[in-house]
């Protein structure tokens, strides 16, 4: 049953670079990285699809984030 892509989610940084958060398919496992490197995975909520991801420290400015989503955790 491998892993497969699903839409991407949708993602918001908080201003203070704390955190960020986002709408993905519900229970998929949505991974965070910061500048290419992987920071952390978790998994958006079952019923809505909500997310949210807090730093291990804030970014810093200009420091990109992306988000991808597979099927779950």
């Amino acid at each position: 049953a491998g892993s497969y892509a699903l839409d991407r989610p949708s993602v918001e940084v908080d201003p203070s670079g704390a955190f960020v958060k986002g709408v993905a398919t519900p229970g998929a496992a949505v991974s965070v990285r910061v500048n290419g490197a992987a920071v952390g995975t978790v998994e958006a909520d079952q019923q809505n699809g909500n997310y949210s991801f807090t730093f291990g420290k804030p970014l810093a400015n200009g420091e990109s984030v992306q988000v991808s989503a597979e099927k779950g955790l």
